[in-house]
């Protein structure tokens, strides 16, 4: 069981992480390619990913366990950048690094290599080896996937924005996992083990994997930060289309809004969106009134700054009103079998209350995929021209014939509605 203990201050301090962090990504990628029970919706992703992995990441697999919670927390660090995380992974502290080390040869009985035991020695070819390493790996495993793993992310953060504006934090922090409960100030979660992560007061950070579908992991660092709670996202990266594949919502609203939508489940200022999607702020700011318009964004001044988010309508209108908290929910129709959304996990970092670098977790049986909802059911027919006196038509015939007379236009429209996941056909 694990058991995350918060006090007001924590709750009033829960966040959503501003974007996918590729190092992270990195580290759960190496640690998922090493699994034998991966779900079958990532089977062919290990077979692609193991062809395509460099002679260079072999480094990082002696380093990374396929447990990843057992693995050397100075390799992930949560930065947007992989240039800054590198950076961060560089100046880790030489005393931290011999601790995960030898964490890393404890838990999981693997013997450090020379090169890895050269690392805690501050090894100048040895630092670069890893560095290398982890730069290749990142190009030829995270790098090609990188435009659907930001969209995945977007998705994800719609959802539990969404969950967290209709349902509240505390029913949005349970439905993370499965069986999940509050008792009190504190959030029980099965699990294997019994894990107690106190907050402190410093909050919690949520940061989404699509990477990985095993037990989810929280990192308590130094000096005040808040914790971090890295969990699978609820639709894997098998399952995710590149931007402007298969895309309904830009076939319903053009590809230039549907992208500004996109980009609004975080606020952004008109500047922001032009900047992002390469177009002119005055364009910017006609699509941004347009959703406006339409109850999809909200826009407040800032000064001479005008910043748009998505309202709960945009959120529904992306996510397909999907409820992560839900129970029974199913995975998209045709689908190959899916992981559930899983427990979360304590990770303390070293000098962290417990085993000094020991990364703990707790998981358990989650929620399945779920499809968009379809909330409204279109009718695609118009008037029939009353039936000619000298031909009278059968009931049965006039049917077929009002049938026979439906809008072409507005079929097309609802048909894109429809795999929108906003009218069902």
């Amino acid at each position: 069981m694990l058991r995350l203990h918060f006090t007001a201050d924590d709750l009033a301090r829960v966040t959503l992480a501003r974007g996918p962090a590729p190092l992270v990504e990195l580290g759960l990628a190496m640690a998922s390619l090493q699994r034998s029970d991966l779900p079958l919706v990532l089977a062919r992703w290990r077979q692609t990913a193991w062809r395509t992995l460099p002679r260079g990441a072999r480094p990082l697999l002696s380093l990374i366990p396929p447990t990843a919670h057992d693995g050397p927390v100075f390799l992930a660090p949560s930065s947007r950048g992989v240039a800054d995380g590198l950076d961060q992974v560089q100046s880790t502290r030489p005393a931290d690094v011999r601790v995960q080390l030898d964490m890393v040869r404890s838990t999981t009985g693997r013997p450090l290599t020379s090169w890895a035991r050269q690392l805690g020695e501050q090894d100048h070819a040895a630092w670069h080896t890893l560095t290398s390493s982890m730069r290749a790996t990142y190009d030829a495993l995270i790098a090609p996937s990188w435009p659907r793993i930001a969209a995945g992310y977007d998705a994800e953060y719609a959802c539990r924005s969404r969950s967290l504006t209709q349902r509240g934090i505390h029913a949005t922090l349970a439905g993370i996992a499965r069986g999940a409960r509050w008792r009190g100030a504190t959030l029980e979660i099965p699990g294997p083990r019994s894990v107690d992560v106190v907050l402190g007061g410093h909050g919690l950070v949520l940061l989404p994997s699509m990477v990985w579908t095993a037990h989810a992991i929280a990192c308590v660092p130094h000096g005040g930060s808040p914790a971090t709670l890295v969990y699978p996202a609820l639709t894997p990266l098998p399952l995710l289309d590149a931007p402007g594949e298969a895309d309904a919502l830009s076939g319903l609203l053009g590809t230039t809004r549907a992208a500004v939508l996109r980009l609004l489940t975080v606020e952004r200022t008109t500047g922001d969106v032009a900047t992002a999607l390469a177009i002119a702020n005055s364009s910017a700011s006609a699509h941004a009134k347009a959703l406006r318009a339409a109850r999809l964004i909200t826009s407040r001044r800032e000064g001479k700054t005008m910043r748009h988010q998505c309202t709960p309508l945009g959120l529904d209108l992306l996510t397909g009103g999907l409820d992560p908290a839900a129970d029974g929910v199913r995975q998209p129709a045709g689908a190959p079998a899916g992981p559930g959304a899983p427990g979360l996990a304590g990770r303390p970092h070293p000098g962290h209350a417990g085993h000094p670098g020991r990364l703990r977790t707790a998981g358990g049986p989650g929620t399945p995929l779920a499809p968009p909802a379809a909330p409204h059911t279109a009718a695609r027919t118009r008037a029939v021209a009353p039936p000619d006196p000298a031909h009278p038509a059968s009931p049965a015939r006039a049917t077929r014939t009002a049938a026979m007379n439906t809008d072409t236009d507005a079929d097309g429209t609802a048909g894109r509605l429809d795999r929108c996941g906003w009218v069902r056909g």
